[in-house]
């Protein structure tokens, strides 16, 4: 007595699946999942400079009087990467000869090393 053996494919857009055998049973199947590809670009912008503005007050140490003179002022200052300062400052200070106050100015320059 001869044993039919068949054997099958079954496929679809997902799928191959193979049998045989005399009543065949599942031999293997390839379960194919949908690719996506997704792409996004993201742009990194710098940050815009920023200007920051400050009062101060305190005391400065004379170099011809040696002594302590209270000063007040203002500063205006760019913030370039967190590193460079750049700034301008006015204000007030007490002069070592005359003992008044007087006004005062200048242009600050900080570098942060770390």
């Amino acid at each position: 007595m001869q044993v039919p053996i068949t054997s099958k494919h079954y496929g679809g857009k997902n799928y191959d699946a193979y049998v045989s055998g005399f009543e065949p049973s599942l031999d293997s199947i390839f379960v194919y999942n949908e690719t996506q590809l997704i792409t996004e670009t993201i742009t990194r912008m710098k940050p815009p400079n920023k200007w920051s503005l400050s009062v101060n007050a305190g005391v400065d140490y004379g170099t011809t009087s040696q002594f302590w003179m209270p000063y007040a002022s203002g500063e205006l200052t760019i913030n370039n990467d967190k590193r460079l300062q750049l700034g301008i400052e006015g204000g007030v200070k007490k002069n070592e000869v005359t003992n008044n106050f007087e006004p005062f100015a200048g242009a600050k320059l900080k570098l942060k090393i770390f």
